[in-house]
């Protein structure tokens, strides 16, 4: 029980690093678009 649990933290985690990346990579586009 204890290891899907953590695992699935786990997933959540990294799931929202992976939409902050993105988010990251969109602001710098976007700023290189402009300049």
């Amino acid at each position: 029980m204890n290891m899907i649990f953590e695992s699935f933290l786990y997933y959540k985690y990294q799931k929202n690093n992976v939409k902050i990346i993105f988010k990251n990579n969109n602001k710098n586009a976007n700023q290189n678009y402009k300049q």
